[in-house]
């Protein structure tokens, strides 16, 4: 379970070609996904993919122009596919939508469709492709193990960042930070926490600071925000809002789907939290994922700005 959607784009005409990317990039971003686009435009790049051990694996879909270059590459193409073992789908356009159907339908091929080259056309193929591909990751059942994976990959976002601050900015800043995450965040969080952490200074490491068990997510949350208080970037997301959304949209969402039962109501299946009246069903849950890719280009600014 992830948040990008990749795709595999065989297409040779630039055109055509980067308009219909903005349409399915704006598609995918709608249902809370980040488009990865491949671009091959020759059958040699198909070849070189089909080497690895599981050709096109990583892929969600495969778009392939029938007619790449002219002649029968498309035959060739399909032909590749068959021999290979790929279950990956694919959406097969060209001028000719009837004949490239006539070509598939002769290698019985499954998990295959086809579309004209015609805009509209295409554009309603692949989005109803689309939603058809992510229909399990859409469900209900599936949001809470996207949330924590997910949200786990943010910590490690969030310790990249302390980790390149706390090396690589001047050593006032390392200290200031230092002194902070000591005795603001981990000495004053409880009594027992400060009689566990009486012996932690700024003399520290960097890595075993990051490492001490009282240094939680939260915790790390509030370092990241004295950063952004530090660099003072107009560029970056305010400290305050950082604080704000980061601990509604993250912190708080993955707490609640970690103690969320499923039900059906009124047919519809959702999540509902154990503590309060929240609930989750699938547009809340575009609204999770879009939220969570948000907070990756939050933390990817503040780890550029440092850098």
């Amino acid at each position: 379970m992830r948040l990008s959607y990749n795709i595999l784009w065989i297409e040779n005409e630039l055109d055509w070609l980067e308009p219909t990317i903005e349409f399915a990039k704006d598609i995918i971003n709608e249902n809370g996904f980040e488009l990865n686009v491949t671009i091959k435009d020759s059958e040699a790049g198909i070849v070189e993919l089909l080497k690895e051990e599981e050709p096109f694996k990583s892929f969600d879909l495969i778009l392939v122009d029938f007619n790449l270059n002219m002649g029968d590459r498309g035959n060739l193409i399909i032909e590749n596919i068959r021999s290979h073992n790929i279950f990956t789908d694919v959406i097969f356009y060209s001028q000719d939508a009837d004949a490239t159907r006539e070509a598939i339908k002769e290698h019985w091929l499954d998990g295959i469709y086809c579309s004209s080259r015609n805009r509209n056309e295409f554009e309603h193929k692949f989005e109803k492709v689309f939603l058809t591909t992510v229909k399990k990751v859409q469900s209900i059942s599936s949001i809470r193990g996207l949330v924590l994976s997910e949200t786990s990959q943010l910590d490690n976002k969030i310790e990249e960042i302390l980790m390149e601050f706390l090396t690589k900015k001047d050593s006032d800043d390392i200290l200031y930070l230092k002194k902070y995450i000591i005795n603001d965040l981990i000495k004053t969080s409880a009594k027992d926490n400060y009689i566990k952490s009486d012996k932690l200074d700024e003399n520290i490491d960097s890595k075993g600071l990051l490492q001490n068990r009282q240094f939680d997510a939260y915790k790390k949350m509030r370092a990241t925000a004295k950063i952004l208080e530090i660099l003072g970037d107009d560029k970056l997301i305010t400290k305050d809002l950082f604080l704000k959304e980061y601990g509604d949209e993250v912190i708080s969402i993955r707490n609640d789907l970690a103690h969320a039962n499923e039900s059906v109501e009124k047919g519809v299946s959702i999540l509902k939290c154990i503590k309060g009246d929240r609930t989750f069903n699938e547009q809340e849950c575009i609204i999770v994922r879009k939220n969570l890719l948000k907070h990756f280009g939050y933390l990817d600014d503040i780890r550029n700005a440092i850098t």
